[in-house]
């Protein structure tokens, strides 16, 4: 012991040691080890960075569209609750915003929208399969499609001749 205090390492009593490493399971010293790999990793993104991150990308870049933000409820409605706060004090003094999705698309003229199928497919940097948007699927000279709206969702109600009766034509 003597030689690691000698090396510039503090002693710390087994109770203290029990408690730093998260009880007897434990195997690290997790507060250390997570300063320390933040100290070799400048670039991470933590909770506490994470709202300058964002903000710092949507500070320049103001699309005619605007972004739209996902908002899972499991983080930022819970664990990240601090950080979302910030998130959206940051953007509204940038100048954004903030609305529904569905009050956004209550501004659009949706019959001149493109259309495309949805697809399932994987993004770089996020776990499990999503929603993607897909080829295009009506030509530009068919009829547009009906829009109705329900309680939480557009219903697409595309248009389609009606078959031939048998025997016509």
């Amino acid at each position: 012991v003597r030689h690691a205090v000698d090396a510039g390492w503090t002693f710390v009593s087994e109770a203290e040691a029990l408690g730093r490493r998260g009880g007897e399971g434990g195997l690290f010293f997790h507060d250390e080890l997570r300063a320390a790999l933040l100290r070799l990793n400048p670039g991470v993104i933590t909770a506490e960075n994470v709202a300058d991150h964002l903000l710092a990308l949507t500070g320049n870049d103001r699309p005619a569209t605007g972004h739209v933000y996902t908002l899972r409820a499991e983080f930022e409605g819970q664990k990240l609750a601090p950080a979302f706060e910030r998130l959206l004090a940051g953007w509204k003094a940038q100048g954004y915003e903030l609305l529904s999705l569905r009050d956004y698309c209550d501004g659009l003229e949706l019959e001149q929208l493109p259309h495309h199928e949805v697809v399932f497919g994987e993004v770089p940097g996020r776990s499990g399969r999503l929603a993607l948007q897909g080829p295009a699927f009506l030509a530009t000279d068919a009829p547009p499609p009906d829009y109705r709206w329900t309680r939480d969702r557009a219903v697409i109600a595309q248009h389609v001749q009606p078959p031939m009766a048998a025997g016509a034509g």
